[in-house]
């Protein structure tokens, strides 16, 4: 009898080889014989084959992946990040390799449950020193804000096995619009300003480290606090050392990423003449032009009313006159009377109706 594997030969004339005694049993009992492992480990998967006069037979071993694996690297050591076109993010998966072999992929898994498998060139897998690694490397955009990168290693096994499913993320990725702001980012002083100046220098993101630079030391007493996500800075006794437009700077550093803002401090003598902006006068133009217009088809309106009034005119009075005779036939039991002849006039006007009658 001989077992062998596609690595070694195990059994040689029906007896096993001694340096394999810590890992193997072997026992034969008339015409059967029996090979045990004595604990089954990743490096048993094989194929074994046992051959004896005339028949033959082959045992397949499975393994599977241990639990510690797969394993997910970043080049980024947090999930928020702010995007920066120069630098890539690099994604890593690693895995033992088995038997049969894993199946390892790469998907983006958005925050509204939408799941893009990636499989493309910015996507690498290579197996060395039995194990498969899948190497990912790509500039994000903000398309990925909320999601993750999820690489998953599978393995079809047959009954009465379980297939093997595992995953692992890096993510969500939050990647947050970085920005700071001066407020206000402009101060106009005169010479009869007693006030201090305060300036808010603020950012979006919180834990963005905030400073306040290029503060004239030398001509002012000022201080600088903190509430909450922003940096307070109060100038005191400014009085007539500003005679020219000052600019103060504010930065924040997060993520490797530096911002800078602006705050200019001018001055302007109380003597001058105020000029309003051309945007203002242009408005002020055009509102009196409107008033203007409004005005004149009013009282073209007015106008045409009056006129209208004046023009009306009373209806006439109308005078009907018949001259001649008239003859009537009024029949009454037999007797017919006439009227007299002669002449009849009618007036009608708009406030008295009248009949005269004349004889001729």
């Amino acid at each position: 009898m001989i077992i062998f594997t596609k690595r070694s030969q195990l059994v040689t004339s029906g007896r096993l080889k001694e340096s394999l005694s810590n890992e193997f049993d072997f026992e034969c009992n008339g015409s059967s014989c029996t090979l045990s492992i004595k604990q089954v480990e990743k490096k048993h998967a094989d194929i074994y084959t046992c051959y004896f006069p005339l028949r033959s037979l082959k045992i397949e071993v499975l393994s599977s992946p241990s639990q510690d694996y797969p394993v997910c690297n970043s080049s980024y050591t947090s999930t928020t990040f702010f995007l920066i076109r120069s630098r890539a993010v690099l994604f890593s998966c690693l895995s033992e390799e088995a038997n049969p072999p894993v199946n390892i992929s790469l998907s983006v898994n958005h925050g509204n449950g939408e799941i893009n498998n990636i499989s493309d060139e910015s996507e690498t897998i290579s197996k060395a020193n039995e194990t498969v690694s899948l190497s990912y490397s790509s500039y994000l955009d903000s398309s990925f804000n909320n999601s993750s990168l999820v690489c998953t290693v599978t393995q079809q096994l047959p009954a009465p096995y379980y297939s093997y499913n595992k995953s692992c993320s890096f993510g969500p990725l939050m990647l947050p619009v970085f920005s700071v702001w001066v407020h206000p980012s402009h101060y106009t002083v005169t010479t009869t300003s007693t006030e201090n100046i305060t300036l808010m220098c603020s950012s979006n993101v919180s834990g963005v480290v905030l400073e306040w630079t290029n503060i004239p030391l030398d001509d002012w007493d000022y201080n600088i606090s903190r509430i909450n996500d922003s940096l307070l800075l109060k100038l005191f006794d400014y009085g007539s050392s500003i005679d020219q437009p000052i600019t103060i700077q504010c930065s924040g550093w997060y993520g490797g990423r530096t911002v800078s803002r602006y705050a200019t401090i001018d001055y302007a003598s109380t003597d001058e003449h105020i000029h309003l902006p051309t945007s203002i006068i242009a408005a002020l133009v055009v509102f009196v032009v409107l008033v203007i217009i409004a005005i004149v088809l009013v009282l073209i309106g007015v106008l045409k009313k009056r006129q209208r009034k004046t023009n009306k005119q009373q209806i006439p009075a109308i005078i009907l006159t018949d001259t001649g005779q008239t003859r009537s036939n009024l029949s009454s039991q037999g007797n017919t009377q006439s009227p007299l002849p002669g002449t009849y006039t009618t007036t009608v006007s708009p406030k008295y109706e009248y009949a005269t009658s004349t004889n001729e």
